[in-house]
């Protein structure tokens, strides 16, 4: 009984400590696929640099913050690629971008979608001035229920869903029956 004990408690330790390994290998194989960005030329096709941290592997000690975009609109650095289906808005500012003018060193890109000529990035009185008052508004936007503002236009088959964020700038956008 003490033999068959013994063996099992070696057969499960021998299993966890397997385990283990093989995490620990698959957790070393992702990092090392990661590899750091130092020039712009390097930015993998379909990605934009939203921002620069400090890596003395780097030529100019700058590392390239890179991602994918996801959303209908993104705020990038001004030296960043334009991925394809995103066209640009205008100039913005960015922190994280740094470089010269942090008032002018990003650019706000987006889908280029339209809902009868609203689009991501105009203000609330472009919205006013295309659409009219809206029939209802309430607190918070889809993306963040606590910030921003939504307002509601209400039509005979669909209602549409305007999305703010706290300075009135449109975030997105939707139809809904």
């Amino acid at each position: 009984m003490k033999t068959s004990m013994k063996l099992l408690m070696l057969f499960a330790l021998v299993c966890l400590v397997s385990s283990a390994a093989s995490a620990q290998q698959k957790t070393l194989k992702k990092r090392s696929v990661s590899s750091t960005i130092c020039n712009v030329a390097s930015v993998p096709k379909g990605m934009v640099i939203v921002g620069y941290k400090t890596n003395p592997a780097c030529g100019q000690g700058k590392e390239i913050i890179v991602k994918r975009p996801t959303a209908a609109s993104e705020i990038i650095c001004e030296d960043s690629p334009i991925p394809d289906g995103y066209v640009v808005d205008g100039l913005q500012g960015s922190l994280p971008c740094g470089g010269g003018n942090l008032l002018t060193n990003a650019l706000s890109i987006s889908t280029g979608a339209t809902l009868y000529g609203i689009k991501v990035g105009m203000s609330k009185f472009e919205v006013l001035d295309e659409f009219g008052s809206p029939a209802d508004s309430k607190r918070g936007n889809k993306t963040n229920p606590a910030r921003g503002r939504t307002w509601i236009y209400r039509g005979k088959l669909k209602t549409t869903y305007v999305y703010f964020d706290d300075t009135y700038v449109v975030v997105g956008f939707e139809e809904k029956y």
